[in-house]
């Protein structure tokens, strides 16, 4: 898309594959992105945004001056906000870059994009998001597209959740789970998302993670802390959230969300269930 791009991550394994479509890659932040008029980060929570970013050797630390930060990790909407003024104060914009989609997605350059900041800043970098997705939105000021990106959390937190539940439920019914799963899938109570993880419940295929169940608990704990602070009683989602902790404290936090299933049907007495095989079923990302 003619950017050159330079990478840093902590487990420098999985940079290999951009390896492999031209990028370069770098030992530390602050070398990635030494003189570089844009930089874009994805981390797995606040923590590692600001190490990575404030820390030691830390990407504020090599940025050209006037350069523009885009964050596309999930967070809270306040953290944001507070990274802006740190950013500021060194001379550095910021844009929030939420996105929506799975890896895959992300390979073929289509995902959606949530964009948070001033009209200004957000226009300078809009050519990175057209390369990066096929769809791009200007949500609003910092911190709305954090908000926003919460939201749509909650909605696959819910679906899925629910999902595993049903699923439970008419296994215990005596239903065909193969049958259930293909059902639903293709059914007009479905959605690409649910579609998508009803083909990974059927072949308990959750690794590797296209969502890790650990990311979606602490997501939708950032929600519910949001909506205490501001007034809003959210029971359906506080039940989800309870579902999605006891899956990651049975150790299932790093696969994927999908995997909630498997507390339920421990919990129904559903164990030792035989895969299923995956042409049954109509799957879309």
């Amino acid at each position: 898309s003619g950017f050159t791009v330079v990478v840093y991550n902590r487990t420098p394994e999985r940079a290999v594959s951009l390896l492999a479509a031209g990028a370069s890659t770098a030992d530390t932040p602050r070398e990635a992105v030494n003189g570089a008029e844009i930089a874009l980060v994805s981390l797995s929570d606040e923590a590692a945004v600001d190490a990575l970013v404030l820390g030691p050797d830390g990407v504020a630390s090599g940025l050209a001056d006037n350069a523009v930060l885009i964050d596309a990790s999930t967070v809270s909407p306040e953290h944001p906000v507070a990274l802006a003024r740190a950013l500021s104060a060194r001379g550095i914009h910021f844009v929030e870059g939420r996105v929506l989609g799975n890896p895959g997605h992300a390979r073929s350059g289509v995902l959606r994009i949530m964009a948070g900041g001033s009209i200004e800043d957000v226009d300078a970098v809009w050519p990175l998001f057209e390369a990066l997705g096929k769809q791009v939105h200007h949500v609003g000021p910092v911190g709305a597209a954090a908000s926003l990106k919460l939201v749509f959390n909650l909605l696959l937190a819910t679906q899925i959740t629910g999902l595993a539940e049903a699923l439970a439920l008419a296994q215990r019914a005596g239903l065909d789970r193969s049958v259930t799963l293909r059902a639903i899938s293709g059914s007009g109570y479905s959605s690409p998302v649910m579609s998508f993880r009803c083909g990974l419940m059927a072949t308990r295929s959750y690794e590797p993670a296209a969502f890790r169940l650990a990311l979606m608990a602490k997501d939708v704990q950032y929600a519910l802390l949001k909506a205490a602070s501001v007034g809003v009683t959210m029971p359906v989602i506080e039940a989800s959230h309870a579902e999605l902790a006891s899956a990651v404290a049975s150790g299932l936090g790093d696969k994927d969300l999908a995997a909630v299933l498997e507390v339920q049907e421990a919990a129904a007495g559903l164990t030792d269930q035989p895969n299923q095989p995956s042409q049954t079923l109509e799957v879309t990302a």
